[in-house]
């Protein structure tokens, strides 16, 4: 098994067993994982934010000795690419072991479990690096393409008009991509980019589109296309 289907099917265990997280006790801190006291950042008022989620959530991590992680708080700082935790009230830690992959999940206000998952490993492509993590749309199922996104977010500081002052602001941008016989694809975001790589079964596609009536406005709408093609 090649090493980007291992990430994937890494990352449906953790799926898996967060599912399974409720009835899992937290790993006692000191005991079997360790972390480094994060350093102060400067991230109080900004505009934006630079995480995925502001507030803690729960989650599943995989370090790249095998070891896995349940029910964690987790944060995932998206402007240094890195994944931190806390236990209790103990201060923010970073992780001492490598990171493979991670989810987070939260629940809306419906009471709907939301999960995100991210892996890392994919070949360099742009500025991105094998350290880079990777959003996971529909991880451990891989098949004829998987679509996978990175967020990149960056802090600057913006001039006040007419002021000496200035404010900090996050800017994000996302990049797709599609993975194909284990090559890694950059994507633009516009459904007829994505046509480009489903040429064998183009009008089955475009007759999918407009019978589910796909706007393509979320991201969603790319992985159910994605998932679509995947079946025939």
């Amino acid at each position: 098994m090649n090493r980007i289907c291992q990430f994937f099917c890494l990352s449906f265990l953790i799926l898996l067993l967060a599912d399974d997280a409720k009835c899992q006790k937290e790993v006692p801190i000191g005991t079997l994982l360790t972390g480094v006291p994060l350093k102060t950042k400067s991230y109080k008022e900004m505009v934006g934010s630079p995480y995925l989620y502001e507030a803690w959530f729960k989650g599943a991590v995989k370090l790249a000795d095998g070891k896995l992680y349940n029910n964690m708080k987790l944060k995932y700082d998206q402007v240094e690419d890195q994944l931190i935790f806390k236990y209790g009230e103990e201060p923010e830690m970073s992780f001492t072991s490598e990171v493979r992959a991670f989810n987070i999940y939260s629940y809306t206000i419906d009471g709907e479990k939301i999960e995100v998952n991210f892996v890392n490993g994919f070949p360099p492509i742009d500025e991105g690096t094998e350290k880079s993590y990777y959003q996971v749309f529909d991880p451990g199922k891989p098949g004829k393409m998987e679509l996978v996104k990175r967020s990149v977010k960056k802090v600057y500081e913006l001039r006040l008009y007419n002021s000496a002052t200035t404010e900090q602001r996050v800017e994000v941008k996302n990049y797709y991509y599609v993975l194909i016989d284990n090559h890694l694809l950059k994507l633009k975001r516009d459904y007829r980019a994505l046509l480009e790589y489903m040429k064998p079964h183009e009008e089955k596609i475009i007759k999918y589109i407009k019978t589910n009536k796909l706007s393509f406005k979320e991201d969603a709408d790319f992985v159910t296309l994605v998932k679509y093609y995947n079946t025939l």
